[in-house]
């Protein structure tokens, strides 16, 4: 198996798979251009090619899974190594396409929208145990990047500007970036949130489901996150799956940018994936040189979240700290794409 999942278990579905890839818009070019993921898969490497040469531009490697807790058995399509034709313009922004993901075209800001906290509610105020809550249903950073998606736990409510949660505590105020509130607080220190989506990108992409099950070890490979990610593993009173528009990279999407050999260190153990470990993290695409947030909480503690280090590892630490932000959304299925997904001709959404 490429991606280390026992071929054997998945091999018909993933026959099926493929060849429904494969030929579902052979050779017709009003058919690729109606699907913008048919087009992206049309030009994947072949089921058979099982090597990374240093440098190569080429487009997606495909990736066996097994079925989950919450997934099906999957063949999904990934860029991987440092220098992909993955571009996409979108939100009058340039984004790079990760792949396609369960059947839908996953991608993800290219520069970052800023360093940000995820959550910085004190200790009882909302689902906050220590500083600041890894439950990303509940966190100030999904609240401000989904304004016209978001949902309320049970109890909460929206007084105003204010979203306060089941005991009346202010926890987030719309429109702002997030920051440090305290139980029985009367107002938000409110720094203006500038970047949101607009309404033509919020035409484009699909509402979808998100998996939120984490992790208490860091020393695993991409196929064991990815495994993670789609299973039951929370906090306690954490929930394993969230519906809404944008969210953040998983730490599989992270580790998968090394398969095929673009480096194994980093494939095999996210936290040996750093440069101080052995590992060789500008190999891979969405490494920037900096912390950034992923969806995933570390589910030991109740406040740490999971994230990518500036040296590269898979890491953990609390949720008040502010990290690089890179949102990712997915497309919706009847998107057209034309372009090539060089950084001079990106891909751009014709429909």
């Amino acid at each position: 198996s490429n991606s280390g999942t026992d071929k054997t278990e998945v091999q018909s579905a993933i026959d099926e798979l493929y060849s429904m890839s494969q030929n579902h818009c052979p050779e017709n070019y009003e058919c690729i251009k109606q699907y913008g993921k048919e087009l992206l898969i049309s030009k994947a490497n072949d089921i058979s090619v099982i090597n990374y040469d240093d440098g190569n531009k080429s487009e997606m490697y495909t990736f066996y899974h097994a079925s989950t807790d919450h997934a099906n058995t999957l063949l999904d399509y990934r860029y991987i190594g440092n220098v992909p034709n993955n571009y996409i313009s979108f939100n009058d922004e340039t984004w790079r396409i990760i792949g396609v993901l369960d059947g839908k075209i996953k991608i993800i800001k290219d520069e970052p929208i800023g360093n940000l906290i995820l959550d910085y509610k004190r200790n009882g105020v909302g689902s906050s145990i220590g500083y600041g809550s890894n439950d990303w249903t509940d966190a100030q950073l999904m609240y401000m990047l989904n304004p016209d998606s978001y949902s309320l736990n049970s109890g909460y409510k929206l007084d105003g500007n204010y979203i306060r949660d089941n005991k009346n505590n202010i926890i987030y105020q719309l429109n702002c970036i997030p920051a440090m509130v305290n139980t029985n607080a009367s107002s938000y220190s409110c720094t203006t949130n500038n970047w949101k989506l607009n309404d033509k990108s919020l035409s484009e992409i699909e509402k979808t489901t998100w998996y939120l099950s984490g992790n208490d070890l860091l020393t695993i490979s991409a196929d064991t996150f990815y495994q993670r990610e789609r299973g039951t593993r929370v906090y306690s009173g954490r929930q394993s799956l969230w519906e809404g528009n944008v969210g953040l990279l998983y730490p599989s999407d992270y580790l998968y940018t090394y398969a095929y050999g673009v480096d194994d260190v980093c494939y095999q153990n996210g936290d040996k994936c750093s440069s101080l470990q052995g590992g060789k993290p500008g190999n891979g695409w969405l490494y920037t040189g900096s912390d950034q947030w992923t969806i995933t909480q570390f589910t030991m503690y109740g406040w740490y979240h999971i994230y990518i280090s500036t040296y590269g590892g898979v890491s953990a630490h609390d949720a008040r700290t502010a990290r690089q932000v890179r949102p990712c959304v997915y497309l919706k299925s009847d998107v057209m794409l034309s372009g090539s997904g060089t950084e001079d001709d990106p891909y751009v959404i014709v429909k």
